[in-house]
């Protein structure tokens, strides 16, 4: 029982810091397309 529970909570944590990951990428990706916005002009 305890091994199928932490393994639970890893694939949550595994799927928490892909999350975390995704949406810094598209932090970046936003910062990107405001940069180049900013060179346009």
């Amino acid at each position: 029982r305890g091994g199928v529970r932490k393994a639970v909570l890893d694939v949550e944590d595994e799927n928490l810091s892909m999350k975390e990951r995704w949406e810094k990428n598209r932090l970046r990706e936003e910062e990107i397309a405001m940069l180049r916005e900013a060179f346009r002009f």
